[in-house]
C-alpha cells in the first residue's frame, strides 16, 4: 500500500491524469445538470400555469424513461470495447442499436398513450416531433459515452452545458404552454447534439459503418449491464410509491427531497468508477487506479459529507419550513454514501473482467436488501426508515466485498 502511495504524483499533475481528470469532468456535468434542471423548472414556474408544467413534466419524464430502457447495456459496452476495436464502428453501431430501441419503444408508448397516461393522449398530434426528440435524447447519450471513453470528459460537460440553454427558450416560447416547455428541451437537444456531431466527425474523424463482431462478443456483456442498471436504479424508482402508500403524500414529499439532496454526493464514487473503468479498459493498471480511486473519492466525498450534515438544515429550510423533519432522513442518506465507493469500485472491476454475472449478483443483492428493508424500517421509523435501509444495505454489501477482496487476494 506504502508503494503504491509513494508512486502518486504531485496535486497538479494529479488532476492532468487522465483517471482524475476524467472524474472530475464527469462529477462536473453531473452538478452542471443539475442546477440546470433547478433553474429551468424554476423559470418555467414563473411563467407557465401548474397544468401546463404538470403535463410537460410527463412528457419530458416520458423521453428519459424510455431512454433508460433503450440503452441495452450498449453505454458501457462502447466504454469497454472501444479501446479494442475500431472506434467508428463501435460508435455507430451502439448509437444505431440504442436509437432504434428508443423508436421502437416510443412508438408502442405512444400507441398506447391512452393506458399508460391519458393526460398524454396529446403526444399523438406530435408523434414526428415526439421520436426526433426521443432520437436527438439518445444521441446525446451515446455521445456522452463515447466522451468519457476516450478520455474526453471535457466535451461532455460543453455538450451538457449547451442542453442547458433549454433556459432560454422558456420565454419566446411561452405562448405555446406546455409545448413550449417541451419544445425548449428538444431545441436544447438539438444544439447540443450538432454540436457534439460536429466533433464526432471533425475532430474525432468517425466514419459511419456497422460491426457485427462487436455486437455479437458485447451482446452478453450489455444485457448483464443492462439488468445490472435496471436492479441498480428500481429502488430509487420505487421509494416514492412506497413511501406514499404507507405515509401518505406529505411525508412523501419529505423524504423526496431529503432523498434528492442526499443522494447528491453518491455522484462522486459513480464518477470515479466511471472514470476507473476507462482506464481498465484500455489496460492500465488496474490495482494501482484502484486505490488511487479510494483515495480520490474519499478526499471528495468525506467534506461532501460533512458539508450536508452541517448545512443541511439551511438547505431544507431554503426549500420549506416544513421540509426541515427530513433533517435526519438526509443525514442518513450523506452518511450510507461512505460505503458507496467500494461497491462502485467492486462494479467496475466486474466490468473490467466482462463478468456480467458477478456485475449482476451484487446489484441485485442491493436492490434487495434496500427494497426490503425500507418496507420494513418505515413501518417502525418513518422515512427515517429509509435512511437506515440505505446505510445497512450499503454497509452490509461493502463488508462482503471486503470479504471478497481478501478471497482473491486484492487486498
Amino acid at each position: 500500500m506504502r508503494s503504491i502511495i509513494s508512486r502518486f504524483k504531485n496535486p497538479k499533475e494529479q488532476i492532468k491524469d487522465p483517471l482524475f481528470k476524467n472524474s472530475i469532468f464527469i462529477m462536473l456535468s453531473s452538478g452542471e445538470s443539475a442546477i440546470f434542471g433547478f433553474f429551468f423548472w424554476f423559470l418555467a414556474a414563473k411563467l407557465y400555469t401548474a397544468e401546463a408544467i404538470g403535463i410537460a413534466t410527463a412528457m419530458i419524464s416520458s423521453l428519459g424513461l424510455i431512454n433508460s430502457f433503450s440503452r441495452l447495456g450498449f453505454d458501457q459496452s462502447l466504454i469497454r470495447f472501444l479501446p479494442e476495436m475500431e472506434k467508428s464502428r463501435v460508435f455507430w453501431t451502439s448509437a444505431l442499436v440504442t436509437a432504434i430501441s428508443a423508436v421502437f419503444l416510443g412508438f408502442f408508448f405512444v400507441l398506447f398513450v391512452d393506458l399508460f397516461s391519458p393526460s398524454l393522449i396529446i403526444l399523438r398530434d406530435l408523434l414526428p416531433v415526439y421520436i426526433l426528440f426521443l432520437l436527438l435524447y439518445s444521441f446525446s447519450l451515446t455521445n456522452s459515452s463515447f466522451f468519457i471513453a476516450v478520455r474526453k470528459a471535457e466535451l461532455d460537460f460543453i455538450q451538457k452545458m449547451l442542453l442547458g440553454s433549454r433556459i432560454l427558450f422558456l420565454i419566446p416560447l411561452i405562448f405555446f404552454g406546455a409545448f413550449g416547455i417541451f419544445f425548449s428541451v428538444g431545441l436544447a437537444y438539438l444544439i447540443a447534439v450538432s454540436f457534439s456531431f460536429s466533433l464526432l466527425i471533425l475532430k474525432f474523424k468517425l466514419k459511419f459503418g456497422i460491426d457485427k463482431n462487436y455486437l455479437k462478443n458485447s451482446l452478453e456483456f450489455s444485457a448483464g449491464n443492462y439488468i445490472a442498471s435496471v436492479l441498480f436504479s428500481l429502488p430509487p424508482m420505487l421509494m416514492p410509491i412506497i413511501v406514499l402508500n404507507i405515509l401518505g403524500a406529505e411525508q412523501n414529499a419529505i423524504y423526496y427531497i431529503a432523498y434528492t439532496i442526499g443522494a447528491f454526493v453518491f455522484i462522486i464514487p459513480i464518477s470515479f468508477g466511471t472514470s476507473l473503468f476507462v482506464e481498465g479498459s484500455y489496460g492500465e493498471a488496474m490495482r494501482f487506479n484502484t486505490i488511487r480511486s479510494i483515495l480520490g473519492i474519499y478526499a471528495f466525498l468525506i467534506p461532501s459529507v460533512l458539508g450536508i450534515i452541517f448545512i443541511g438544515e439551511f438547505l431544507l429550510a431554503f426549500l420549506g419550513k416544513h421540509y426541515e423533519a427530513g433533517l435526519y432522513a438526509l443525514r442518513l442518506f450523506a452518511v450510507s454514501s461512505l460505503f458507496a465507493p467500494l461497491f462502485n469500485i467492486y462494479n467496475t472491476i466486474k466490468r473490467v473482467q466482462k463478468d456480467p454475472k458477478g456485475l449482476i449478483a451484487i446489484n441485485l443483492l442491493l436492490s434487495t436488501l434496500l427494497i426490503s428493508l425500507s418496507y420494513y424500517l418505515i413501518l417502525l421509523y418513518g422515512i427515517n426508515g429509509v435512511g437506515y435501509a440505505w446505510l445497512l444495505s450499503y454497509g452490509f454489501c461493502s463488508f462482503l466485498i471486503i470479504l471478497i477482496a481478501k478471497k482473491n487476494r486484492w487486498i
